[in-house]
């Protein structure tokens, strides 16, 4: 009898192991699936927040090219950063927030329409690098 009680001990501690094995599999499984998506998920939020800002930022660039007043000084998004060259009308805004580098080039002409003495710069085309 004793001898059975030893055998059924030893069968027991053996399943105990296996299914102690198979559930901290299955956990650290479904912990790194976890952090996946987590980190997929914040990835693509970064992103969509650095193509919204620096889609704001032209448009205080453009306003500040038509206007003349510095916007972006009190408006402007943090680590965004905008450059205009008069001699090509190129606007070029930029970040790389997050080590995510993101820029705008967007293409102005002189507005030929009727209000061209409101908004002389219009834009002509843009692209995304």
């Amino acid at each position: 009898m004793t001898e059975q009680i030893k055998n059924q001990g030893g069968f027991l501690m053996g399943m105990v192991s296996v299914f102690f094995v198979i559930f901290t599999i299955t956990g650290m499984t479904l912990l790194t699936l976890s952090y996946q998506s987590s980190r997929s998920t914040s990835n693509i939020i970064h992103k969509l927040k650095n193509k919204y800002d620096v889609e704001s930022m032209v448009n205080l660039a453009i306003w500040e090219v038509n206007t003349g007043t510095n916007l972006r000084v009190v408006y402007g998004v943090p680590e965004v950063e905008a450059t205009y060259v008069d001699s090509s009308n190129k606007l070029v805004v930029s970040t790389e927030r997050y080590g995510i580098p993101y820029e705008l080039t967007v293409e102005l002409e002189d507005n030929l329409g009727p209000y061209y003495n409101i908004w002389p710069k219009r834009v002509k085309l843009g692209s995304w690098n």
